[in-house]
């Protein structure tokens, strides 16, 4: 038997399938791997590490949650720097995200959830603890649902189950046109339009509907009357979003852009108004009482025009709640620019700007031109420091592309080129790995239908690294694996196909059901005969499943 030591020596150099292959060994390799809590804490972090990846932050609070329900006293402690006083088996932790991937392409029947009614009050009296929470998106106010994971206190994860959670509508037009909604971990917000108003006015205000979550079903929303056009965020107890002042005449010009940022628990509301002609603006990181947000801007569309950009931050529980500025930066963007820069946050340090511009003369996949896109990755004002004047991007590409899927929990980017596929390094833009596109090409030609080389332009066929594309029985979807494409083949969704008797090739992700809508349309024009399945992907573990109005969730944590 080999000692202790000797176990933790040969676990710290070893990776994760020799460790689970070594564990595999005799009973007492089991046990001594399976104890090195700082070992697999390490790994944990780094394959799913919680603060960078919003959602792994939210799979791990779910999974605590669990704990919580299943020994709701616990009496060991826990170095939980979450706040929870539950014991952390980081060996088990990792084992169960790591499971809940592999869900995915398991093809359980026991993965596809009915969703109950809501409770009746008699059941309500049960001590029953809500895992967590997804949001029905729809274009329709009384359409919009939330349904909740449910577990009953001290009870077995087999009596966990899934209803329906509708919101309290008291005084509230179901039938008006939402433009946005979100669901936080406190909050549902809405935003909607004044019933007197037309749905695409953008000169008219709209309406804020703020329900807590926790009595979404019992308590009226909050209806908070704001001028808004264009983007939204929220993250935490912070609200921002953006709203363009135009001329009243027919020549519609941008006089300004205003960034409100709202406080929904203290009810403050910051107005800061900008003369550029374009703005994005997005939150960067919270608290409970600060919020530091990035907005970007450029003032053309030639060749040589910096694009500006700059963070700042707002107090809660300051009088005034006037923003304060922290850093500023620029880089040029080269080619002709005919797009507004989009944004997206990485993590709580960084964000990624991306800068399309026209060429004409580039060839592309199908017959449309590409895109020449500035990948910039700008680095946020970290904590503590003070004002920054000029800082620059930590790194910026301009890179005639296709598409870019940015992969944070892996600290990668994946940009698709007509060339090939390249995988970029996230902290410093050096390329990682290249496959040709002629070797994709190849693949999806082995594996999927023709039609599958348009989904290496769609956002929604993304689940992690891999691109869902429909195999060529058209009974299931292929997993095309863009970081080791030599493993293409080895993953396939098919249950959910074979349980609602529709080809692959009627299926579609979407990110809600307002593109389900357009979507749905031109599907139907390519096949009128067919019938119309509808995925989201909600969670890392979650996929709420839409077929003639009926509505299902594949549980990949089961």
């Amino acid at each position: 038997m080999l000692p202790e030591l000797v176990i933790e020596r040969i676990a710290v150099h070893a990776d994760t399938t020799s460790l689970v292959s070594l564990a595999a060994c005799s009973r007492q390799l089991w046990h001594a791997i399976r104890a090195l809590q700082s070992l697999w804490h390490q790994h944990y972090q780094a394959c799913y590490p919680p603060d960078k990846d919003d959602n792994e932050a939210a799979w791990l609070v779910w999974y605590i949650k669990t704990l919580r329900v299943a020994e709701p006293s616990p009496s060991a402690p826990c170095a939980m720097k979450h706040g929870h006083s539950y014991p952390i088996q980081w060996f088990h932790v990792f084992c169960r995200r790591r499971a809940t991937d592999a869900n995915w392409f398991r093809n359980d029947p026991r993965q596809l959830q009915t969703i109950q009614e809501a409770d009746r009050p008699r059941q309500r009296r049960a001590r029953v603890a809500v895992l967590q929470r997804v949001l029905v998106k729809d274009a329709v106010l009384g359409r919009c649902r939330v349904v909740e994971q449910c577990q009953p206190m001290g009870g077995s994860t087999a009596k966990r189950y899934w209803r329906w959670c509708t919101p309290c509508r008291t005084g509230i037009d179901p039938a008006l046109s939402v433009k946005q909604c979100f669901l936080t971990d406190k909050y549902l917000l809405l935003f909607t339009d004044r019933p007197e108003g037309s749905s695409d006015d953008y000169r008219l205000p709209g309406r804020l509907l703020v329900w807590p979550v926790d009595r979404i079903a019992a308590v009226p929303p909050r209806c908070l009357a704001h001028d808004y056009s264009g983007s939204v965020d929220v993250r935490g107890d912070w609200v921002l979003f953006r709203h363009v002042i135009r001329t009243p005449s027919k020549t519609d010009e941008v006089l300004a852009v205003t960034i409100h940022t709202l406080h929904l628990t203290t009810g403050q509301l910051s107005t800061t108004a900008f003369d550029d002609a374009v703005t994005w603006a997005f939150l960067q990181r919270t608290t409970d009482t600060t919020a530091t947000l990035l907005r970007v801007s450029f003032a053309g569309f030639h060749t040589g025009v910096p694009v500006q950009w700059s963070i700042w931050q707002l107090a809660a529980h300051r009088p005034e709640n006037t923003p304060r500025c922290l850093a500023k930066g620029s880089f040029v963007v080269s080619g002709y620019n005919d797009l507004t820069p989009r944004m997206e946050r990485l993590d709580d340090h960084r964000m990624l700007v991306r800068c399309a511009t026209y060429r004409h003369s580039a060839p592309s996949m199908g017959q449309h031109d590409a895109d020449t896109l500035t990948l910039a990755v700008i680095p946020a004002h970290s904590p503590g420091d003070g004002p920054v004047a000029h800082q620059p991007p930590i790194w910026s590409r301009s890179i005639l592309m296709i598409s870019a899927r940015p992969l944070v929990a892996l600290d990668r980017v994946v940009v698709m080129t007509d060339e090939g596929c390249t995988v970029y390094g996230l902290s410093n833009g050096d390329a990682i790995a290249f496959t040709r596109m002629d070797a994709i090409q190849s693949l999806l030609l082995q594996h999927c239908r023709p039609q599958a080389r348009d989904h290496l332009r769609m956002d929604t066929s993304y689940v992690q690294a891999y691109i869902l594309c429909e195999a060529l029985d058209d009974r299931s979807y292929i997993a095309v694996d863009l970081l080791h494409p030599e493993q293409t083949g080895r993953r396939r969704m098919a249950y959910v196909f074979e349980h609602y008797r529709v080809k692959a090739s009627e299926a579609m992700f979407v990110e809600n059901l307002w593109n389900r809508q357009y979507y749905a349309k031109l599907l139907r024009m390519a096949r009128p005969n067919g019938r119309i399945l509808t995925l989201i992907i909600c969670t890392v573990d979650v996929l709420l499943v839409h077929h003639n109005d009926d509505y299902k969730l594949l549980d990949f944590s089961l």
